[in-house]
């Protein structure tokens, strides 16, 4: 299916801007009702009438038509870009065009407020927007598939990075197309492009985990997430996931650490549009301590395409949410998990005099069946003396054997007790 690109922002958000540097793919141009402003515009299709039927989409600005011709959108081959106004989005997704191609919104979140857009559009009357129209229409914007911020050349780079993932074969994102994503503000937030690998991205730890019912900081004085020996601690990293609605991602342990015991135990996936904060359980399955420095990375992320556009993508409880306090719940956090030595170690204190009373009670036992066997070697004696009659050398011979499995017996029992070994 081909895949059409749609520039979303508002009036002096960058869109021709973008189009006019734009080379991974056809750049389409709308048509309109309005008057050529001068002989060298060249953004539009000038109309002179108007048959909806030859038009995917027809949008109204100020009484004036705008749309696309069927016949311009259906003239590129693989990828195609055009732009469209965030309060006419409707109008695109009503659109029958979203049944011949993968439309994919790229909102341009440029503008910060309304001053700055009267700025960007020069104070021109017909194009400034006031405040409530304003929150609304960046509203749509920081809706889209993806939301790239920025100067011009970031979000230029960025959308060429989109063009190509879309309009290629797929799989996992190289360096060389992350860079311009997470400069633009997508994939990750507060992230560092210096910690980008071939085919991921390191994770750093941040500052605040939980372990065994307590909350910790990490601090300059205080630098070392410390998990004790067969417990675990629940991290975040100090990155935040500002995932497309076509790209999934998925991170693990570094190798480092799981050489050193340490599983990461998460949820099989980060879901494509999901923005907010990485958890994840590190359990230390070592007999000592771990300890991870502050800021180190802990782990890798890697993002991969969608086979298809997420229409909804990710939009439960956690989504745009930070913090332990939205993932942890305030009676989980005072539960004492991971304090398996503990426990161990409090049940051998407690139960340390049984186990002395146990043992002396087995070196009894030991005695016992020692006093048994030389009653049973003099009895087998005694009773050979009375048959004198009998072959003497055989009741001899007799009752040295049983003298000497006795003997054996003892001196075993013996060497068990010495050994503090009883059983």
């Amino acid at each position: 299916m081909k895949k059409l690109i749609v520039l979303v922002g508002m009036q002096g958000a960058g869109k021709t801007t973008v189009l006019n540097g734009f080379r991974g793919g056809k750049v389409l141009k709308p048509s309109t009702m309005r008057a050529q402003r001068d002989p060298a515009e060249d953004e539009y299709y000038f109309e002179t009438a108007w048959n909806v039927d030859d038009f995917a989409w027809t949008i109204q600005r100020n009484q004036i038509n705008y749309g696309m011709r069927w016949s311009e959108i259906r003239s590129f081959d693989n990828v195609g870009i055009t732009v469209f106004d965030p309060a006419a989005l409707g109008v695109l997704k009503a659109s029958t065009a979203n049944s011949e191609f993968e439309i994919v919104t790229v909102g341009l979140d440029t503008i910060a407020s309304v001053a700055d857009q009267h700025i960007r559009v020069v104070n021109a009357a017909s194009r400034m927007i006031q405040t409530l129209d304003f929150d609304a229409q960046r509203d749509m914007v920081t809706r889209c598939d993806i939301v790239l911020s920025g100067d011009e050349n970031r979000i230029l780079a960025a959308v060429e990075a989109v063009a190509l993932l879309l309009g290629g074969r797929g799989g996992v994102l190289s360096s060389e197309t992350m860079k311009p994503l997470i400069l633009a503000g997508a994939l990750l937030g507060d992230a560092d492009v210096l910690n980008l690998e071939p085919a991921s991205y390191d994770l750093r730890i941040a500052d605040t985990y939980w372990c065994q019912g307590k909350y910790h900081t990490l601090t300059k004085d205080n630098p070392v997430l410390t998990i004790p020996p067969y417990s675990f601690a629940l991290v975040q990293a100090r990155e935040q996931a500002r995932l497309p609605r076509f790209i999934v991602a998925m991170f693990d342990i570094r190798v480092s650490l799981f050489f050193s015991g340490v599983v990461l135990s998460n949820g099989p996936q980060v879901d494509p549009g999901y923005s907010g904060d990485l958890f994840c359980m590190l359990h230390n399955a070592s007999g000592s301590d771990v300890g991870i420095n502050r800021d180190a990375h802990f782990a890798s992320i890697q993002f991969q395409t969608l086979a298809t556009n997420s229409a909804a993508g990710y939009n439960a409880q956690y989504q745009n949410k930070k913090g332990f306090k939205h993932f942890l719940a305030g009676s989980d956090s005072r539960k004492p998990g991971g304090q398996i030595l503990e426990r161990v170690n409090a049940i051998e204190k407690k139960f340390g005099s049984f186990k002395t009373n146990v043992i002396g009670t087995n070196l009894a036992i030991m005695a016992i069946m020692a006093s048994i066997c030389i009653w049973f070697a003099d009895k087998a004696i005694n009773s050979a003396a009375e048959k004198a009659t009998a072959s003497m050398e055989s009741v001899s011979n007799t009752a040295a054997e049983r003298l000497t499995a006795t003997q054996k017996q003892i001196d075993e029992a013996l060497a068990k007790l010495k050994q503090g070994r009883p059983k």
